[in-house]
């Protein structure tokens, strides 16, 4: 689970730097990281849901992710503070609603069982090519 994680992040800066053609892939794969919130910092995720959500102007989205932002135990008043004042700005001039989407669009906003699945491979080929290579070496 821990690769996925850090996969799944990975994925989703590398889609959101990847241009606007990108930008939905990005905020589905950080959507999915809240699943993983006992291995990466809920900050970080976030953070990053909050971001390319915005940038995909997901306006409902984003908000949903201030508000676990501003509701983090572990924050200290000033941060909360400084997400509370962002957001302020932010649905001060866009409505936190998110555009109508067709039903196939609506249904395609989490990241695909293929892509996890794809991940989940790439990491086990790896770990057993390590292991055969390590019971090669030690013989």
């Amino acid at each position: 689970r821990g690769v996925e994680a850090l996969e799944l992040y990975l994925l989703a800066h590398q889609h959101l730097y990847g241009g606007d053609a990108q930008l939905d892939a990005a905020m589905k794969a950080a959507v999915a990281l809240a699943d993983y919130e006992d291995i990466l910092d809920p900050e970080d995720i976030y953070s990053l849901i909050a971001l390319t959500a915005f940038h995909n102007q997901m306006y409902r989205v984003c908000s949903n992710a201030f508000m676990k932002l501003e509701r983090l135990e572990h924050i200290t008043q000033e941060r909360r503070d400084q997400y509370q004042e962002l957001a302020f700005k932010i649905f001060m001039r866009w409505k936190p609603k998110d555009p109508s989407l067709p039903e196939d669009k609506r249904q395609a906003n989490v990241v695909s069982r293929d892509v996890l699945r794809s991940i989940r491979s790439k990491y086990m080929k790896r770990c057993q090519a390590s292991a055969a290579s390590a019971q090669g070496s030690s013989r």
